[in-house]
């Protein structure tokens, strides 16, 4: 997770960057700082929050048989499960099961590697909390335990 939140700050940084070195017509350098640093800071808080909620993610779906097929800096979190591999359900069965429930969003994703198509769950909201991944991981459970 640490990891994972040290690259995300790298690639907000490098943004903060162009914005300090950016030209806005009109705008004094001071403001602009200022204004950038308070986006940064917010920016940044916001992406710990959701690598934290992404980490709370891969944490429940691995106790719960799920394994991981990427290693993202950010809040992105594919997965597979073994009910997905043995041929017993499909990637597109359960993102039907999962969505058609009105309680959780998740996609499909194309890797490329052992796993070709896998389950995609992405961290975009601040207002994320344990609750909401709980609830993710109880539609995937059900999804996966209605075959």
């Amino acid at each position: 997770s640490g990891d994972r939140t040290r690259r995300a700050k790298d690639v907000l940084a490098a943004h903060d960057n162009f914005y300090r070195a950016a030209r806005f017509p009109g705008q004094h350098r001071c403001h602009r700082l200022d204004v950038n640093r308070r986006f940064a800071a917010e920016a940044a808080a916001s992406i710990e929050h959701q690598a934290r909620m992404s980490e709370l993610l891969r944490t429940r779906l691995e106790s719960t048989g799920w394994s991981m097929v990427n290693d993202s800096p950010f809040a992105v979190v594919c997965f597979t499960h073994p009910e997905i591999e043995s041929g017993r359900t499909t990637v597109s069965e359960v993102v039907d099961r999962v969505v058609g429930s009105g309680r959780a969003w998740i996609s499909q994703v194309r890797l490329s590697g052992p796993t070709a198509i896998a389950l995609r769950a992405c961290i975009t909201s601040h207002r994320t909390e344990p609750a909401d991944i709980d609830v993710l991981v109880g539609e995937l459970e059900r999804a996966i335990a209605a075959n």
